[in-house]
């Protein structure tokens, strides 16, 4: 996935459950190395039902 300011490959900084949120069950990270931008992508907890 690329970058939306700066058009860079994003890094995969991890993915973490979200037990507490009824609506997600998972957030990945991913980070820009070249303008610095965040992006924290959620998974729905119905995606695989």
């Amino acid at each position: 996935m690329n970058c939306w300011h700066c058009k860079t490959e994003l890094i995969w900084g991890g993915d973490h459950d979200t037990e507490e949120d009824t609506q997600y069950s998972m957030v990945t990270n991913l980070s820009c190395p070249k303008c610095h931008s965040l992006v924290e992508v959620y998974l729905p907890r119905d995606a695989y039902d």
